[in-house]
């Protein structure tokens, strides 16, 4: 179940019932798998900013790949080991041209499947 809630402008598209928070605890070797994914609706010709809050749980902490419709909006985001920072807030930008959708697709990229645990919370794409 993904307990994550994504937000376009002050539009709510989804959350879970009990919360709002990803969790991942069974992380895989092959980073071509997708943490989360989701198609949106947004408008042509608009700025959005993409944000998320991460923590890690541990040293084999996440890193993060971002992309909207295929490009790259956020590049490697590496968390800081056992959320010694606390939530970490990861940006990007993107311009919607002539899309009328918005394909959101998180990677992470840390290879160890043992202890590549973490949260992500508050995701937004906002105009």
């Amino acid at each position: 179940m993904v307990v994550v809630r994504l937000v376009i402008g002050d539009k709510l598209l989804w959350t879970a019932p009990t919360g709002t928070l990803l969790f991942n605890s069974s992380p895989t070797e092959d980073t071509s798998l997708r943490v989360l994914y989701q198609t949106v609706n947004v408008e042509k010709n608009t700025n959005y900013k993409f944000s998320a809050y991460g923590y890690a749980h541990n040293s084999n902490n996440a890193i993060f790949n971002v992309k909207i419709n295929g490009e790259e909006v956020v590049s490697r985001y590496e968390l800081s080991p056992d959320g010694c920072s606390g939530w970490e807030n990861f940006t990007g930008n993107w311009f919607s041209g002539n899309s009328t959708t918005a394909t959101i697709v998180i990677k992470d990229y840390r290879q160890e499947i043992v202890g590549n645990d973490f949260s992500l919370d508050d995701i937004s794409l906002r105009k």
